[in-house]
């Protein structure tokens, strides 16, 4: 995978990540190029696809494998879809590895109606119905969103130390085959820890690039 800066995406990002009524929002809207393999995840692509080709060995009739959301696991295009949304999840959390994650881990998300209407209900209090109104049609422009198929990771997260719980969290895969992009989306919220001058003065300067056109 390959991470497309999109600075539209990083500024409502920034934005929606913060403290507010006494809870903390960690968000990332990530943009990456499916097609491009970076050479440090190379490796992990290769293993992936090794993994996956033993259990159809050992078990060529798996549910798990021939009717995953991703498709069927015989078909290359279902692999390298596996790997490509794995390695988006790497990425994304570079401490953790996701690299033992099966197709059961991933499901469709349902229609882009539905998938909003989800997201908007959680982030209604952020900062109004223009807030959100920019978000999408950002993640529009960078994904073409009408031709993405959508999927959400179900499994169980890799553990850290000293985490604590979220209230809720949601995720997010925004993949446009036809186009080789993805767009990842995701955010939790957890009971906020003591606010610092400097979680304040983030906030304030990315609220600034907002209102400036930033996005």
């Amino acid at each position: 995978m390959k991470y497309i800066e999109v600075p539209a995406l990083g500024l409502l990002a920034a934005v929606v990540s913060g403290r507010q009524n006494g809870v903390s929002r960690v968000c990332r809207i990530d943009k990456y190029l499916a097609g491009k393999v970076a050479r440090r995840n190379r490796a992990s692509a290769k293993q992936i696809e090794d993994r996956i080709l033993k259990h159809l060995e050992e078990q060529p009739d798996s549910p798990e494998l021939t009717f995953s959301a991703l498709g069927d696991m015989h078909l290359q295009a279902s692999r390298k879809l596996l790997a490509d949304l794995i390695s988006t999840l790497n990425s994304a959390s570079p401490d953790l590895t996701f690299d033992g994650v099966s197709p059961a881990d991933f499901v469709r998300a349902g229609s882009l109606m539905s998938v909003a209407q989800a997201v908007n209900e959680r982030l209604a209090d952020v900062d109004g119905s223009s807030l959100l109104t920019t978000l999408w049609s950002s993640i529009d422009r960078a994904v073409g969103l009408k031709e993405c198929d959508i999927f959400t990771f179900v499994g169980d997260q890799p553990d850290e130390e000293e985490a604590t719980p979220n209230l809720w969290t949601f995720n997010y895969f925004f993949v446009n085959r036809s186009r080789k992009e993805i767009v990842y989306f995701s955010c939790s919220c957890a009971p906020a820890a003591p606010v610092t001058e400097a979680d304040l003065t983030r906030a304030e300067e990315a609220a600034v690039g907002v209102a400036g056109g930033g996005v």
